[in-house]
């Protein structure tokens, strides 16, 4: 039980880690203008899309692993998979404030 709470525990602050770096460098962008944070912003994203995936797969993994604790794991991955559109929401944002493409 101890080792669920800790991975449930895990797994909400990488979510929030993630979702708070993704929204302090899309809010920086949209201040300072001019994409001046654009090739930064594509870094974060891509380290951050492959590190929460391995943290999804990790858990999928876990939940075969622990098929009693499953669902309680699957759904706090699911809620890590949140972050994606939010980043491609941000990403459009970006995109139509910037005037790049």
């Amino acid at each position: 039980m101890e080792e669920l709470i800790s991975l449930r525990k895990t797994i909400w602050w990488i979510t929030g880690i993630s979702f708070s770096l993704g929204t302090v460098l899309f809010l920086t962008n949209l201040i300072l203008g001019q994409g001046q944070l654009l090739v930064l912003g594509y870094i974060y994203i891509c380290c951050a899309i492959g590190f929460n995936s391995i943290v999804f797969f990790l858990c999928l993994l876990h939940c075969i692993d622990k098929p009693k604790d499953a669902r309680k794991i699957f759904v706090s991955a699911c809620i890590l998979l949140l972050n994606v559109p939010v980043a491609c929401l941000y990403f459009v944002i970006t995109i139509k404030f910037t005037h790049i493409f």
